[in-house]
């Protein structure tokens, strides 16, 4: 049996087990809820937030379910190489042992309450529910174990990807390439974070304790929406991206850094753990979407990439750069004038 094979099975018991706790607890002492039943509580424990007794547990098992089906298709062998693929088996795990004891302990602390006002969370149960967590992700990772062999070599061949012949360039000629790309998962999110920071912000007035995570949903909010679109420029001077239609921040990758420059296929959750600017051992990336997408290898030996159409064309010019001995190889003359561009992407 392959060991991804196994690392799906134990996030499917993960939560499988989870969902046996949690529904089992609910069930046996359903006569003792109150009705409606604490939901939610304050950072000191006390209750603010309530449900029906059907809803908290459609609530609990959806949730749990949603999650479980998740994270095994995310660890299913179906999916193909990725590095980080025992990190999500064991971090998808933990998140079973933490939802697991929390859940579990919301339906106990109201038991036999005539109202669920009276509940109380305390909030070392917290603590306890991380560290169930941890536990469950530390059994996951080395239950799931290292990739075989076979699968670190089918990981290299698909991170390697294919180089491009270089571009040829005259001496002194100059090339610029460049694409705009958006992110429509990061959109989504903005558009959704967006009513709540507003309604947040509204709620705040009247709860001044809500300024705080008022200020930080806009926050988030604002730094989703300036990430959404994002222009790529390949040129003499290397690899530059910046959101639009900001100028800040940006990302610079000089050409004296690269060694090489290929196109390969990117899966966002798989490898990278979601969207945005993401960060894994030995690599880096700016990650929009699953897909096409320019690598570049780094002389330190790192991984940049960064999710973009015809990534084939920007890894030539790229490689083409190189090849005809610019910035970054000593002695020799730099790539030519920034303008007039002698290739030039539409969008």
């Amino acid at each position: 049996m392959r060991v991804l094979d196994r690392g799906a099975m134990v996030v499917a018991g993960a939560y499988g087990l989870a969902l046996a706790v949690t529904a089992g607890t609910f069930g046996a002492g359903y006569r003792w809820l109150p009705d409606p039943m604490a939901t939610h509580f304050r950072p000191g424990g006390q209750a603010d937030g309530y449900l029906a007794r059907p809803a908290a547990l459609l609530v609990s098992v959806g949730l749990l379910l949603a999650l479980g089906v998740l994270f095994t298709l995310l660890a299913r062998p179906a999916a193909g190489p990725g590095p980080g693929r025992r990190a999500v088996i064991s971090g998808g795990s933990g998140t079973a042992g933490l939802l697991g004891w929390l859940l579990t302990a919301v339906t106990v602390v109201n038991w036999d309450l005539a109202r669920g006002a009276d509940a109380v969370l305390p909030p070392w149960q917290l603590a306890v529910g991380a560290a169930v967590g941890l536990a469950v992700a530390g059994a996951a990772w080395l239950l799931a174990g290292p990739p075989t062999a076979a699968e670190r070599a089918e990981t290299e061949t698909a991170q390697a990807g294919e180089r491009p012949a270089g571009l040829p360039l005259e001496p002194g000629e100059a090339a610029v390439w460049s694409r705009t790309i958006g992110s429509r998962p990061l959109r989504w999110a903005a558009l959704s974070s967006a009513p709540a920071a507003a309604g947040c912000s509204v709620a705040a007035f009247s709860r001044p304790g809500l300024w705080p995570a008022a200020v930080l949903l806009l926050l988030t909010a604002l730094l989703l929406a300036a990430a959404t679109t994002v222009r790529v420029v390949v040129d003499r001077d290397g690899l530059r991206v910046r959101p639009l239609p900001l100028p800040h921040p940006r990302i610079s990758v000089p050409l004296a850094r690269i060694s090489g420059a290929s196109v390969r296929r990117v899966e966002a959750l798989r490898e990278f753990g979601g969207w945005g600017y993401r960060l894994r051992a030995g690599a880096t990336g700016l990650v929009l979407r699953s897909g096409e997408a320019l690598s570049l290898r780094l002389v330190t030996g790192r991984e940049f990439v960064v999710t973009v159409d015809d990534a084939a064309t920007a890894a030539a010019l790229l490689n083409g750069l190189l090849e005809r001995g610019g910035a970054g190889r000593p002695g020799l003359p730099a790539a030519g004038p920034d303008r007039p561009p002698g290739a030039e992407g539409r969008d």
